[in-house]
């Protein structure tokens, strides 16, 4: 299980703890979603495009196994 703390400021040099771009490898990842904090998807074709910021919702990220499972008609994004 991945969880970001809270960034304040501007980042420090250095070495950061974070999770890199990756995929779930997993069926799917669930993420709450908040006001505060808005992700971003990665569409192969047109680059970046924000994901609407609703309270109290949540996100599904199609992870590896859902894809496989459904012969590549649902597909994953990079995230991180």
């Amino acid at each position: 299980m991945l969880h970001y703390p809270a960034v304040s400021g501007d980042p420090k040099p250095g070495p950061k703890f974070r999770a890199g771009a990756h995929t779930d490898v997993g069926m799917m990842t669930i993420l709450r979603m908040t006001r505060s904090w808005r992700p971003s998807d990665q569409e192969a074709w047109w680059g970046w495009i924000d994901a609407p910021a609703v309270d109290d919702s949540f996100i599904l990220n199609i992870g590896d196994l859902l894809m496989r499972w459904s012969n590549d008609r649902l597909v994953l994004q990079l995230t991180g």
